[in-house]
């Protein structure tokens, strides 16, 4: 087993270093000198597999078998190597047999598990996903990451627990955006508004940009329904966005701040295919509806904020 890992920590060093095709020549000269040595094979196949000459690394497998037929290493590469080439049935037999024979081995349980997810298996991928974080000494927030998106992608009660996995990482790694996005959006999905505020709260006191968050914020109370705390939010973000910057020295004097904002907001709506949230709070930045942050917009349907918004005149 650790002269396994330490194979394949030599190996994840050897292709991150040169070009392929010199590293895969220079290789090929050792094996002929020494054709007998099974982690030649082994490197020249991880190498064929990052080139994607899926032949080439099927051969040299195939080879490394051949002199090594218990080395359990061989049984890993090659499954890393099929899910590569999307041979994903035949990735999950070879990555079966490795983990009966090493059923801890943290890679193993992750190559497992991408595959599980790929062929539409999400329930079996979560189990690999879960295992492997309980096992990694040190995961990696892509790790839990993507066991989050796996379980997420099930049902409702399952993405409660990607929310948990998300939370796991948060603790061990810190408050990484990275983490806390996701289980932000996850919040939402599941209309626990509350909880999704109180990260937003929780993220952005590690963030210089306050404006984005506050949009955010308001995005989310806009979700709730809770209308006139979202109005409040995007005016405060709209305000931030918008306060004077310092005057630089090869900026024209005519160009102002407010200008910059309104550049910067008109560039924002203009983007297509942005969410509904998201086109209400750069509709308020744009001040189409000034009236309405200001709260004076005295019920007239006919203002364009009322129609998108689909809100009614108070009567």
């Amino acid at each position: 087993m650790i002269a396994m890992a330490a194979w394949l920590l030599t190996l994840e060093i050897a292709c991150g270093h040169g070009d392929l095709h010199e590293q895969i020549s220079r290789i090929t000269s050792q094996i002929r000198q020494s054709p007998l040595e099974v982690d030649l094979y082994l490197r020249r196949a991880r190498l064929n597999h990052l080139h994607q000459d899926w032949a080439a690394a099927s051969a040299d497998y195939q080879r490394a078998e051949t002199l090594a037929p218990t080395l359990d290493a061989i049984r890993l590469g090659r499954g890393q190597m099929l899910l590569a080439a999307a041979r994903l049935e035949d990735a999950k037999s070879e990555l079966d047999k490795f983990l009966t024979k090493v059923p801890l081995h943290v890679d193993g349980l992750i190559t497992r598990a991408r595959v599980e997810a790929r062929l539409g298996r999400p329930r079996a991928a979560g189990v690999d996903f879960l295992r492997a974080i309980e096992l990694a000494p040190h995961p990696e927030p892509e790790l839990y990451l993507e066991c989050a998106q796996t379980l997420s992608s099930i049902d409702a009660e399952h993405t409660g627990v990607a929310i948990g996995v998300l939370d796991q990482g948060i603790a061990k790694l810190g408050n990484l955006p990275s983490l806390g996005v996701p289980a932000l959006d996850l919040e939402v999905r599941l209309e626990r508004f509350d909880a999704a505020l109180a990260r937003i709260q929780r993220l952005s006191t590690t963030s210089a940009r306050r404006e984005t968050w506050l949009a955010r914020r308001g995005d989310v109370l806009m979700q709730a329904g809770r209308v006139h705390e979202a109005r409040e939010s995007y005016h405060a973000s709209n305000q931030c966005h918008c306060e004077p910057a310092a005057p630089r020295k090869d900026s024209p004097s005519n160009l102002g701040s407010g200008g910059e904002c309104s550049t910067k907001a008109h560039n924002a709506v203009a983007r297509p295919n942005i969410g509904r949230p998201k086109l209400i709070h750069h509709l308020w930045t744009l001040q189409i509806c000034p009236a309405f942050i200001a709260g004076t917009e005295k019920d007239d349907e006919r203002l364009p904020c009322r129609r998108y918004f689909g809100l009614r005149s108070r009567s």
